[in-house]
């Protein structure tokens, strides 16, 4: 028996209340504003903060002003008079490169002063400070204030998306479907999903940090794609009743939903495998368990929502034709399509020996954002990276822990760095910094207090180099490893600085999603196989229809000059956990049937296609909004993944149909 009517008004008004106040929730959401650097580093990397923090008193980050050519000394020294006095500043030490004719003012932050109203603090203190000289500071940049200025341009960047994306996620369904429960129905759902995530999360997680940022967009796209599977299915067989307690056919959508969201959550699921990141050991769990609660949510609530919603207006048939006409012609003309296919392929391919692995910061923002001219202008001033590596020195013995004796060993890491074609500048060995007599306050020997601490026998090195590439640091990292190892026998290294922190959370990233798409493609090919109970027949197209689009989008990237960056680290798991969505909705009706592949094909062209076309407009429109993020990293993600979306609905209509159609050929019931 259906449900009453008064229960699926009920639901409805619930419904039209609830959206709101999760979208409100959604907006308000204020998620830890711990660095990310700290949230995304293994344990034992947040203890070595710590204890920087706890021995030279000092914050892993920095602020680099860069001094004009013609600035007067007294004008100098008066600024960095005035930045001295500021609550959270450690010490200011001036510094010049040799061959740039460049003077720099590097500024250590205290210790404790990383949280962001201590960035926005600074910021603001430091920006005042280099207007009112703006004679004697060419730029300046630090880490305080690519925080304030990313942040600030993520609340922007979601004022300015967000009604574009509201208008994506119920304009397109209504224009595919032509009812209001269409147009409410997957806003319904994807806010509820998120909102239910994000509390499970506040609940069970001590940190919501950056986990809530990455969830809401991944639980929003799962959340779309079955709502919208499940609208289509209903406008469908509108004029019966009872349709989702009695409806065999809406039960069938059931299992392949729920197949495609098992995929999608297992391949998530494969992030929390890694123990190196708890960020993203965390992110794993909690987007695996959204996956699964937006499929449940979809199809609980469904039940309320539509059983008897889509009625009295008649839905548009161009979808199914348009999805029926890909097809066939793919069908007719399948030596074409794969040719085509083919050619795409090979220019692609071209293009992945140019795709790099790269550290992005502190060069973040797009090329119209202000700090981006100044991160470039201080960059070329400088001829660095402005991504210095600190080495620290530890004694490991009593003879090692002699003032003298780190000395000699900072001289000895000092000498060898020099030997690189990379490095531009060695602290505290620069602008005749280096001594061997007490510091006495006042004077160049002052600061050396802030590099040697023979109280806990530690001392500390600062190296700059030249802009190189990610293979290269990896190499001068293993380097320095390896001269530990062999040299300084009366001491240990161990490294910090964003050159070193942020290379580490790169391969951190690299790995993460290594194993995700390791793992799709081992959970997809388990899935295919037993969706089609081990028929290689049916498997090989669909294995070639899911990875061409990834190969392609790869080859974008290398011609494009798009680097591999953590930005893009879930790139291939959204990607193959909504592809995957496309092939199976239209190979299911494969398994079993009497009719010729021929005709299934066409048949599941004209039964999934509609949701197949929405889902793709709907998700592909929402990620293409982000290419009005001022954050680079966003814009690009948000353009691969419309493009890489919309490669794979041509795949699954075209170049499937065409290598089923040549597959077959020999097949008498084809």
């Amino acid at each position: 028996m259906g449900a009453p009517n008064w229960l699926i008004w009920f639901g409805r008004i619930t419904a039209i209340v609830a959206v709101p106040i999760c979208l409100f929730y959604l907006s308000s959401f204020t998620p830890d504003e711990r660095p990310t650097l700290e949230q995304m580093l293994p344990p034992q990397d947040q203890d070595r903060l710590e204890e920087i923090r706890t021995i030279f008193g000092i914050e892993p980050n920095r602020v680099i002003i860069g001094i004009k050519p013609e600035a007067e000394p007294d004008s100098i020294e008066r600024l960095k008079q005035q930045i001295s006095t500021i609550d959270d500043v450690a010490d200011v030490m001036q510094i010049s490169i040799e061959g740039q004719n460049a003077r720099l003012l590097l500024i250590n932050i205290s210790a404790g002063n990383s949280t962001m109203q201590a960035a926005h603090r600074l910021e603001k203190a430091i920006a005042a400070l280099t207007a009112a000289f703006a004679d004697t500071v060419a730029a300046t940049i630090g880490t305080p204030q690519i925080r304030v200025a990313s942040w600030q341009g993520a609340y922007e960047d979601m004022r300015r998306i967000l009604p574009w994306l509201l208008i994506s996620v119920t304009l397109i369904p209504y224009l595919f479907f032509r009812s209001l429960s269409a147009l409410l129905f997957p806003l319904f759902v994807a806010s509820i999903s998120c909102t239910l995530i994000l509390l499970l999360v506040q609940h069970f997680e001590r940190n919501t940090g950056l986990i809530a940022v990455v969830l809401i967009p991944i639980v929003w796209s799962i959340a779309t794609l079955d709502a919208i599977h499940l609208i289509d299915r209903t406008a469908r067989l509108a004029g019966k009743r009872d349709t989702f307690y009695l409806g065999g056919e809406v039960r069938a959508l059931a299992h392949p939903c729920l197949l495609t969201s098992l995929t999608t959550a297992g391949a998530l699921l494969i992030l929390a495998l890694q123990e190196d990141s708890p960020l993203l050991h965390d992110l794993g769990i909690w987007a695996g368990v959204g996956a699964l609660l937006a499929y449940l949510l979809t199809f609980f609530t469904g039940t309320l929502f539509l059983s008897s919603g889509i009625r009295h207006r008649p839905v548009p048939n161009w979808p199914r034709y348009l999805a029926l006409q890909a097809v066939r012609y793919s069908q007719h003309h399948a030596k074409w399509i794969l040719t085509a296919w083919i050619a795409l392929l090979c220019i692609a391919l071209s293009g992945l020996p140019s795709l790099q692995l790269t550290v992005r910061f502190p060069n973040l923002f797009h090329a119209s954002h202000t700090l981006e001219g100044e991160i470039d202008k201080l960059a070329a001033m400088s001829g660095t990276d402005l991504r210095p590596v600190d080495v620290f020195i530890e004694a490991v013995d009593d003879a090692g822990a002699d003032r003298m004796a780190l000395l000699n060993a900072a001289r000895a890491i000092r000498n060898y760095a020099k030997t690189w074609p990379e490095t531009k500048m060695v602290l505290p060995f620069a602008g005749g910094l280096e001594t061997t007599t007490a510091s006495k306050p006042g004077t160049v020997e002052a600061a050396l207090s802030r590099w040697f601490k023979p109280d806990s026998a530690t001392a500390r090195v600062q190296l700059h180099f030249a802009p190189h590439s990610f293979q290269r640091h990896s190499e001068l990292i293993d380097w320095l490893r390896h001269f530990d190892r062999t040299v300084l026998s009366q001491h240990r290294l161990w490294f910090g600085g964003t050159g070193y922190d942020y290379h580490r959370m790169e391969q951190l990233g690299a790995k993460a999603g290594m194993m995700g798409l390791t793992g799709s493609l081992a959970i997809i090919m388990a899935t295919l196989l037993w969706t089609f109970r081990g028929d290689t027949d049916n498997l090989v197209p669909a294995l070639i229809a899911l990875l061409l689009p990834a190969l392609l989008i790869g080859g974008i990237m290398g011609h494009a000059g798009i680097p591999w960056s953590l930005g893009m680290m879930l790139l291939p798991v959204i990607y193959i956990g909504l592809a995957v969505d496309y092939t199976l909705h239209l190979l299911w009706p494969l398994r079993h049937g009497k009719r010729s592949l021929h005709r299934r094909l066409q048949s599941s062209a004209l039964r999934a296609g509609p949701a197949l076309l929405a889902t793709t407009a709907v998700i592909a429109t929402c990620t293409a909004a982000l290419s009005l993020s001022t954050i680079q990293v966003n814009r690009e993600l948000g353009g691969l993944l419309a493009v890489g979306l919309t490669l794979a609905l041509l795949c699954s209509l075209t170049l499937m149909p065409a290598i089923f159609t040549l597959w077959k050929h020999r097949s008498i019931q084809y």
